[in-house]
C-alpha cells in the first residue's frame, strides 16, 4: 500500500512536470554522474516566493530573525528584500559588522585574469595570485572558493602553494568545522562551533561546542 501511494505521487509530481502545470515556474532537467550511474533530476522552482513564504512562514510565527551582508540597499533600505520574501508589516534594525575592516582586511581587484570558462588556465591564474598574496600577507590567509570542483581538481597544486608559507595548510575536506576554527582563528574570538549533524531516526542533531577562552 505504501509502495503504491508513493508510486502515484511521483506519476503525479511527473506529470506536473511534463505538463507545467505550476504557473510562474521554470523548469529543467539535472543530471549528475558517478563512477557506478548517472542520475537524472527533473526540477521546478518557483520565479516568485513571496506569496508562498508569507503563507507558510512568515504569516504563520510571531517573529524571525534573518541574517546576510545584503538584506538592506543603503542606510536601512529592506524594502526589496521584504518584497522578495514577502515580508510586510516588520520592524526592520539594521547592524553593522563588529570586523576590524582596517586592520584586517586587503581588498585586491586583479586586472588581468583568464576566461573562467578555460579552467585550466583560469585555475593556474588563481593559484599564483593566492601564492603571491599568501606570501605578502606572510601566511595569514583564508582563501575561499566560489567551486568545490576547482580546488578539488587543483588540491595538490593548492596544497603546495599554502604548505611552503604555513605548517597547517587547511582545505575544505580534509578537516571538520571545528579543526578548521582552531587553526584559522585566534582563541579570543572563538564563538560557538557546530560540527556536522548527526542523523537519528527522521531528526537532525547537530553538536555544538563552545571553545575555552
Amino acid at each position: 500500500m505504501a509502495a503504491a501511494e508513493r508510486a502515484g505521487d511521483l506519476a503525479g509530481a511527473v506529470d506536473t512536470w511534463m505538463s507545467h502545470q505550476v504557473d510562474d515556474a521554470v523548469y529543467w532537467i539535472e543530471t549528475q554522474q558517478n563512477r557506478q550511474h548517472t542520475t537524472t533530476r527533473l526540477a521546478s522552482s518557483p520565479i516568485d516566493i513571496a506569496p508562498i513564504l508569507s503563507q507558510l512562514l512568515f504569516d504563520r510565527v510571531p517573529s524571525a530573525i534573518l541574517t546576510s551582508a545584503t538584506l538592506a540597499v543603503g542606510r536601512d533600505n529592506f524594502e526589496f528584500s521584504t518584497g522578495r520574501l514577502g515580508i510586510s508589516n516588520a520592524r526592520h534594525l539594521r547592524l553593522g559588522s563588529p570586523f576590524d575592516y582596517q586592520s584586517q582586511c586587503r581588498l585586491v581587484l586583479p586586472s588581468k585574469m583568464p576566461d573562467p570558462q578555460q579552467a585550466t588556465d583560469y585555475t593556474k591564474a588563481c593559484a599564483e595570485a593566492i601564492r603571491r598574496h599568501v606570501t605578502t600577507t606572510h601566511g595569514g590567509t583564508l582563501v575561499l572558493f566560489t567551486s568545490y570542483s576547482m580546488l578539488k581538481g587543483d588540491r595538490s597544486r593548492s596544497h603546495r602553494l599554502v604548505s611552503t608559507k604555513r605548517s597547517h595548510p587547511v582545505l575544505p575536506g580534509w578537516l571538520d568545522v571545528p579543526h578548521v576554527d582552531a587553526r584559522t582563528v585566534p582563541p579570543g574570538n572563538r564563538g560557538p562551533s557546530c560540527s556536522e549533524p548527526r542523523v537519528s531516526g527522521k531528526e537532525s542533531t547537530c553538536r555544538a561546542r563552545r571553545w575555552k577562552q
